[in-house]
């Protein structure tokens, strides 16, 4: 095991704990942040594309194993934004070291903005109706904001943890 793939799986269950036992438990106008969502995101900027995706599947599915919704949709969300970060970071449009200051900032907002609804609609497949009976609207900009403030600074955590660069063009 690779010391990347240790850091990476050990923060990944850092992140996981402070999920669960704070960000659920602190709501901004009602709403959690999800930064297991924006953790998977900015692991797939930086990390390699595998390790990546293994670790955002786990960090998901730790989450599912605690969460009130269906078993595998937080795992298949932080793959899925695992997967976008690195096909970004592959194309040099989310590379921190390539691209503007404030291009990841805007993607963690882009993120934090549609992957509330995405989620609630891939819930509706599963016939989960309850991530429509919050405020949906109320999600996705809460969430939007806290992935724009604090999408650089997680992915700078991921890279000095794993020492991996990000760009990976």
């Amino acid at each position: 095991m690779s010391r990347s793939t240790l850091a990476l799986g050990l923060l990944s269950l850092a992140l996981v704990a402070v999920q669960l036992n704070v960000f659920s438990e602190l709501r901004l106008l009602g709403v959690v942040i999800m930064a297991v969502w924006l953790w998977a995101f900015c692991v797939g900027l930086v990390s390699s594309h595998g390790a990546a995706l293994v670790a955002s599947g786990i960090a998901g599915g730790y989450v599912d194993a605690h969460a009130a919704t269906p078993f595998g949709l937080n795992a298949l969300t932080c793959v899925g934004l695992a997967y976008l970060g690195s096909r970004l970071a592959r194309e040099g449009v989310g590379d921190l070291h390539g691209a503007a200051i404030w291009m990841a900032p805007l993607l963690g907002g882009c993120v934090g903005l549609l992957t509330p609804l995405v989620f609630a609609i891939a819930a509706t497949f599963v016939f989960d109706t309850a991530p429509w009976q919050g405020s949906l609207p109320a999600s996705m900009v809460v969430n939007a904001i806290a992935f724009a403030v604090a999408a650089r600074p997680l992915a700078r955590l991921v890279e000095v943890a794993t020492g991996e660069s990000g760009s990976r063009r």
